[in-house]
C-alpha cells in the first residue's frame, strides 16, 4: 500500500470521528475499530473509500445521460424487482433441500448464490447512476448509512 494511500485513510478516519465525536477519544478508538472490523481490512477500506474512479463515473454519467433519469428509473425498478426474485429463488431452495449434500445441489445453491450478486451489481449500477446525476458523495451515503445501521440496533 502507497504512503498517499495510507494517508487517505488516515484522514478519512480522522475526518469522520473528528466530525461525529468531537474528540472523545474513547469514542475514536470504538468508532476505528468498527470501520476496520466492517471494511475488514486496510485494503479494502482503501477500496472502499476510493469508489467509482473518474473514468468509471464518466461511463455511468453517459448511460444516464443517454436513456434520461425516468426511464432508467423505470429500469432500476426492475433491476430491483430482479434482485427480490433471485433472493426469493434461493429461500425457496433452501427450504426445498436444507437436508441434502449431494454435489449437484451444492453447485445449485452456489448458481443460485452467484445470481444474487449479479442481481446486487446490477442494481449498484443503477444507483451510481443516481448518485451522480444528482451530486450525492460517497461520503454522505456512508455517514447516512452507519446512522441508519446504528439507529436499527439501537446504538
Amino acid at each position: 500500500m502507497s504512503e498517499e494511500e495510507l494517508k487517505l485513510l488516515d484522514n478519512v478516519f480522522y475526518l469522520a470521528m473528528g466530525e461525529a465525536y468531537s474528540g472523545d477519544v474513547e469514542k475514536i478508538g470504538k468508532l476505528q475499530g468498527k470501520i476496520k472490523y466492517k471494511l475488514g481490512s486496510i485494503e479494502k477500506a482503501i477500496e472502499y473509500i476510493k469508489g467509482v474512479g473518474e473514468m468509471d463515473k464518466e461511463k455511468l454519467l453517459k448511460i444516464i445521460n443517454t436513456y434520461g433519469v425516468l426511464p432508467q428509473l423505470k429500469y432500476f425498478q426492475s433491476e430491483v424487482f430482479e434482485l427480490n426474485e433471485a433472493i426469493i429463488s434461493y429461500e425457496n431452495f433452501l427450504k426445498i433441500y436444507h437436508n441434502y449434500s449431494e454435489p449437484d445441489i451444492f453447485y445449485a445453491n452456489q448458481d443460485l448464490k452467484m445470481h444474487i450478486a449479479e442481481e446486487i451489481a446490477d442494481v449498484m449500477v443503477m444507483l451510481e447512476q443516481f448518485k451522480l446525476y444528482y451530486g450525492i458523495s460517497s461520503e454522505d451515503i456512508t455517514k447516512i448509512f452507519w446512522e441508519k445501521v446504528d439507529r436499527q440496533i439501537g446504538e
